[in-house]
């Protein structure tokens, strides 16, 4: 998984509201609440009840909302804005969390996993960090991959990662996990018979969270099935583990710096290829390239390829598949679809080029993993429709026994497509307001009359034209001013 370092940014809307359509934040920022859709395989739930494939997204967990999100090989890991922790999908590893091994498709909370800022999902294993830089972990441990300072069996619910590191970010890959500290330091544990775990030489596991030595001010982490991804803030990406961007793979026990990119803000790994996100919106990738994700030419390994080439924001990796959050909200899929991967609602084999997921819109982040063949989605809120009122003039004079007039504008945003119906709120005694027509859909223009009755007074008034009949609605103002004639020379 990954995150753009740009903010995603929605547009603001600078008007008074139907109803209270402040403006969206950056995924990046303060955490928010947004709904989940999933798709994919699903034979154990992953992706929400249903079917055990399923293409086109749907709504799942229930409808909760959630702040972050991770995928295992067949489970799925969220965090909600109140710092709990939530799982479902396949539990034979306890990956779950909750000193069990069944299976479920509805989310439940891990008990006693709170205060939590981060959460990832290994192939089988499970990770939540703490705001206090401590993480948890659970499931399976035949690698050493919960970092608990052994390595064999599994385990069904939460116990802390070994030694005193104060960490803030955690990724898995499908059997190893890094992680960073505030510092930009990065920590590495479980398989490394590839290498994978950056500790300069290969061995079988690493049981316990150990400092990648040579790596320093490093921004973003990603994991893959036997590779490790760091993008440092100066732009620059380097890896290790099993290599496949040459014409052979190859075995790096400490990082490398990878040619070619510069200017990345994100990174994403799958199973055997690398993602990455530039600055200027474009999405490339390199790597072994099995079903097009990647782009043409499959089976082969490759180097950077284009893959989209300016709007992107976010970007994930599947198993065997690329995706990517577009500047519109929409998400885009390239690679496998047996298992409906690619979520357009097709039947395809594959696609090595980049098509729409069906039904996903407001979209902020994408993920899957390098093992998943399921992908979730976090959506913002939709806007709520919305209208703007103004006044063409907004002041007039009135003399005894006079009428003035005012046009009132209306302006759709966010789709609003119900009748306003307009009124004056403050007007002074004695005088009455009518508005012609008395209903507008958004867009259209109405004419206020204020009339006088007769009788002496004077004075100034502000007075606030609504649209009402459609919830609190924005407002215009007027100012009215009451005078009385002057009498003539002589009297």
């Amino acid at each position: 998984m990954a995150l753009s370092r740009s903010s995603i940014r929605w547009p603001l809307l600078a008007v008074l509201a139907v109803a209270a359509a402040g403006p969206m934040s950056p995924a990046d920022a303060a955490p928010v609440a947004r709904t989940v859709m999933g798709w994919g395989e699903n034979l154990n739930g992953e992706a929400g009840p249903g079917p055990s494939i399923v293409n086109p997204p749907v709504v799942t967990a229930g409808g909760m909302t959630f702040t972050d999100i991770a995928t295992g090989a067949n489970h799925t890991v969220a965090l909600a804005a109140d710092g709990t922790v939530w799982t479902w999908g396949k539990n034979a590893f306890g990956q779950l969390g909750d000193d069990t091994e069944t299976s479920r498709a509805t989310p439940a909370q891990v008990a006693g996993v709170t205060g939590v800022v981060d959460v990832a999902a290994g192939i089988h294993s499970s990770y939540a960090v703490r705001a206090d830089g401590r993480a948890w972990s659970w499931g399976v441990n035949e690698n050493g991959e919960l970092g608990q300072g052994d390595a064999g069996g599994s385990r069904s619910t939460p116990a802390l990662l070994a030694g005193t590191q104060a960490l803030t970010r955690i990724e898995a890959g499908a059997n190893h996990a890094l992680a960073l500290d505030a510092n930009g330091n990065v920590y590495a544990w479980g398989t490394n018979s590839r290498g994978e775990a950056g500790q300069g030489q290969v061995s079988e596991v690493v049981d316990r969270p150990s400092r990648v030595v040579s790596l320093t001010n490093v921004e973003q982490l990603s994991a893959g099935r036997y590779r490790s991804t760091a993008l440092k803030f100066d732009g620059s990406v380097y890896q290790w583990g099993l290599i496949s961007n040459g014409p052979a793979p190859q075995t790096r026990p400490a990082p490398i710096a990878v040619s070619g990119p510069d200017n990345v803000t994100a990174v994403a790994d799958g199973e055997r290829f690398t993602l990455a996100l530039y600055s200027d919106g474009s999405f490339r990738g390199w790597g072994l390239n099995f079903a097009g994700e990647l782009g043409p030419g499959a089976p082969k390994r490759q180097a950077s390829t284009l893959l989209i080439k300016e709007g992107v924001v976010q970007i994930g990796a599947g198993y065997r598949n690329a995706y990517a959050v577009l500047d519109d909200g929409s998400v885009r899929a390239l690679g496998a679809n047996g298992d409906g991967q690619l979520g357009d609602g097709t039947e395809a084999a594959e696609s090595d080029t980049p098509v729409r997921v069906a039904g996903v819109s407001n979209a902020v982040r994408v993920v899957s993993g390098p093992l998943s063949s399921h992908a979730m989605v976090l959506r913002a809120p939709q806007p709520i429709p919305a209208y703007r009122l103004s006044l063409l003039s907004g002041s007039g004079v009135m003399r005894l026994n006079n009428t003035v007039t005012a046009t009132v504008t209306t302006q759709a945003v966010n789709g609003h497509n119900q009748p306003i119906t307009l009124a004056a709120i403050g007007v002074p005694t004695g005088v009455t307001a009518t508005f012609n027509p008395p209903a507008v859909l958004a867009g259209g223009t109405s004419v206020m009359t204020l009339t006088r009755q007769p009788g002496p007074r004077e004075g100034l008034w502000e007075i606030t034209v609504v649209g009402t009949g459609a919830g609190p609605g924005p407002e215009a103002f007027y100012e009215l001013e009451m005078v009385l004639p002057v009498p003539p020379r002589g009297r």
